[in-house]
């Protein structure tokens, strides 16, 4: 009701906010960023993942997680453990399921390979007792944690490249129901695939949400439009936002918030010095904190896109030039 008075009657809406809110509506929106890799791996874009030890289920997602998201990167050829085998000349695992790492470093020379990621997956309870028969008892708010460990082996010397290791956790409701959201088991796959997107972004650049307040004009000329770009940004349509803004700041030139929400636009499309422009026009017609809080985000991405440059720089030219039909087959 409220978004379709506010389509309606955007000036009458932003009164309401004044006199419910002292300081206007708060709304908010989210940006995606691209952050450079945690570890400075140098010298490798091909890469195989081997299948992880582990839980079965929880070794599963957390192994089709990791080639998804490291593909998305853009940043390595992949390769997974069926494909290294296909290449080995004897199995990649012995009889105890551990990794056979010379027939490994040798199935990944054969595919001219850079390196291999393999670990394991671990579980923890906490708050959780079993009384057998399938019964449990909840003690409080109980806890699940899935860890996952892992190494980047150089694959032409088994030299350790990176490694460490990465956790997720969940503490709240839980119940037997497979079929439930809160299900012991669902809720640990998911926390399976958190936990293994923090892997990838140890070694490869990766994407991040981030949230972002806008800015209202609660009276005055370009309030209603102020409103109307507010409501397609948070849907995620920055290009219409941007629209609304430009009107709201052309109908009023000193406009602090259409300038900061501006700069959110540029930014949501990464034109850093754009949204900087607009951010310290802001700042310049109103001095507030999230108009210098901006200025300083952008100016932090700015930094991190520099890393990224550099991290692309230090991979072999395969990687930068996306060149991957120089590479066997999968």
């Amino acid at each position: 009701m409220l978004s379709t008075l506010a389509t309606r009657h955007p000036l009458r809406i932003a009164a309401w906010c004044l006199l419910v809110l002292p300081f206007g509506c708060t709304t908010t929106a989210t940006l995606t960023t691209t952050k450079p890799a945690e570890l400075d791996v140098r010298g490798v874009s091909r890469i195989a993942v081997l299948d992880f030890s582990g839980p079965g289920d929880m070794a599963q997602i957390a192994r089709t997680t990791m080639i998804t998201q490291l593909q998305a990167s853009r940043s390595y050829w992949v390769v997974d453990g069926a494909a290294l085998q296909r290449a080995a000349p004897a199995p990649l695992y012995d009889a105890q399921g551990r990794v056979n790492q010379p027939v490994v470093l040798d199935a990944a020379s054969r595919l001219q390979l850079d390196a291999v990621l393999l670990g394991g997956m671990s579980n923890r309870r906490a708050g959780i007792y079993d009384l057998g028969g399938g019964a449990t008892l909840q003690i409080g708010d109980p806890q699940l944690t899935v860890v996952a460990e892992f190494e980047l082996l150089d694959a032409r010397t088994g030299q350790v490249l990176a490694q460490g290791q990465t956790e997720a956790s969940y503490r709240g409701e839980l119940n037997q129901d497979p079929a439930s959201a809160k299900s012991e088991r669902k809720i640990q796959l998911d926390l399976a695939a958190d936990s293994a997107a923090k892997v990838v972004a140890k070694i490869a650049p990766h994407q991040v949400p981030v949230k972002v307040e806008l800015a209202t004009a609660t009276f005055g000329a370009g309030a209603g439009s102020i409103l109307a770009g507010n409501k397609f940004a948070q849907a995620g349509q920055w290009s219409e936002a941007r629209q609304r803004w430009e009107t709201a700041l052309n109908e009023n030139p000193a406009s602090d918030a259409a300038m900061y929400n501006l700069g959110l636009a540029y930014e949501a499309v990464h034109d850093l010095p754009r949204a900087r422009q607009m951010f310290q026009a802001a700042v310049q017609a109103a001095d507030k904190t999230r108009y210098r809080e901006a200025i300083a985000r952008v100016e932090a991405t700015d930094r991190e896109q520099q890393s990224l440059l550099a991290q692309a720089n230090r991979r072999p030219e395969i990687a930068s030039n996306r060149d991957f039909r120089r590479l066997p087959p999968q």
